[in-house]
């Protein structure tokens, strides 16, 4: 057997620091996975938080449509739908609790979607979806084909559906479920 020589028990120097390097390198790769993983745990939260925001307006939208009254308006000539819209704004005739009451939908200059009722736009719930436009779609006159249009205003009837279309995600599509003469 052969004595033990006191250079073979521990480590160099030289194996001392490539572990040391080791260690330095592994702990930057690390940080920076730490590091990507917060930053995808926030844009994810953020895409979240858009995709809550536009399951809410959907429903909103829904429900609200779902109370259109097809009231007609006879302060102009000719007899006219309540339910007035183009690309920024549409503003209808709903049923309430305390009876009928005037509502607007309506994209701001910043994006957001707010829904404001009675005569001096009292806020009824605004949501952050982004920029957009309002299309409607149904008849115009009774010779004409349904089609989507950019505006609706002074029509008899309401439109048959509603296209909320935004710059990020697909449009959101709402029918106008109310009886209809035009049927």
């Amino acid at each position: 057997m052969k004595p033990r020589r006191d250079r073979e028990a521990g480590f160099t120097l030289l194996e001392f620091l490539v572990a040391l390097a080791l260690i330095g390198l592994v702990s930057v790769l690390a940080t920076g996975l730490v590091r990507f993983a917060l930053d995808g745990e926030r844009r994810l939260a953020a895409r979240v938080e858009v995709i809550g925001d536009r399951i809410a307006l959907e429903r909103r939208l829904r429900r609200e449509m779902n109370a259109v009254l097809p009231l007609l308006d006879y302060d102009s000539s000719r007899p006219e739908s309540s339910f007035l819209g183009d690309a920024r704004s549409f503003r209808f005739v709903a049923a309430g609790a305390e009876g009928p009451r005037g509502r607007v939908f309506a994209i701001s200059e910043e994006g957001s979607i707010r829904l404001t009722e009675g005569r001096f736009a009292e806020d009824v719930a605004s949501f952050d979806a982004g920029a957009g436009t309002f299309s409607y779609f149904g008849r115009k006159s009774a010779e004409e084909a349904p089609a989507w249009h950019d505006i609706w205003r002074g029509e008899r009837t309401t439109p048959r559906l509603l296209r909320l279309t935004l710059e990020d995600g697909p449009a959101i599509v709402v029918a106008v479920p109310v009886e209809r003469a035009d049927q």
